[in-house]
C-alpha cells in the first residue's frame, strides 16, 4: 500500500517540476519577424504579439 502511494506521489511530483524547468529554459522572443506583407501578421507583430490572432490567450506573447 505505502509503496503504491509513494510511487504515485513521485510520478505526480515529477510532471510539475519538469514543466517549471521547461518554462524557465524557454527563450523569450525579443522581436517578431514578418515575412511578406500579410496585414494580419504585421498588425499582430506591431501589437507585440497580443490578442487571439493565433489562438493564444490575451497578452501571451507580450514582450516584457
Amino acid at each position: 500500500m505505502w509503496l503504491v502511494l509513494a510511487i504515485a506521489l513521485l510520478l505526480t511530483s515529477i510532471i510539475p517540476v519538469r514543466i517549471a524547468i521547461a518554462l524557465h529554459q524557454t527563450p523569450v522572443p525579443q522581436a517578431i519577424f514578418v515575412l511578406r506583407d500579410a496585414v494580419e501578421r504585421m498588425t499582430f507583430a506591431r501589437q507585440g504579439g497580443e490578442g487571439d490572432d493565433f489562438g493564444g490567450e490575451k497578452g501571451a506573447g507580450r514582450i516584457k
